[in-house]
């Protein structure tokens, strides 16, 4: 599920992003200190701002901004992207699926957001 969020700028489907109180739109997160959510339909214009389905909870795909290491592991933020860091409260980033390779920067990756 998600829901519709007015964005500072189009993202790209994957992009993690959380709430810029200054503007308030939802921008490119850097960090998991605040809510985070990922885009997760298409942006599209309407009267001049960006809109965009967001994802706050369970399973969606996010943009890794590393390679992600096969086991997968703890949720990190950098630059609107995932990695694999400390397991935190944020979720986790899945293992690999049997048979596939490894993800590298820029490639969709599994998360499960809490």
């Amino acid at each position: 599920m998600f829901t519709t969020v007015k964005l500072s700028t189009s993202l790209p489907i994957g992009a993690v992003v959380s709430f810029n109180q200054q503007t308030s739109t939802w921008s490119a997160a850097q960090d998991a200190s605040q809510l985070i959510g990922i885009v997760s339909t298409a942006p599209f214009e309407h009267d001049g701002q960006w809109l965009a389905g967001v994802t706050f909870a369970g399973t969606c795909f996010a943009l890794a901004s590393r390679a992600i290491a096969p086991e997968g592991g703890g949720l990190a933020i950098e630059n609107g992207a995932v990695y694999v860091g400390a397991l935190a409260g944020a979720g986790i980033v899945a293992p690999v699926a049997f048979d596939q390779p490894a993800p590298q920067a820029g490639d969709l990756v599994l998360v499960f957001l809490r």
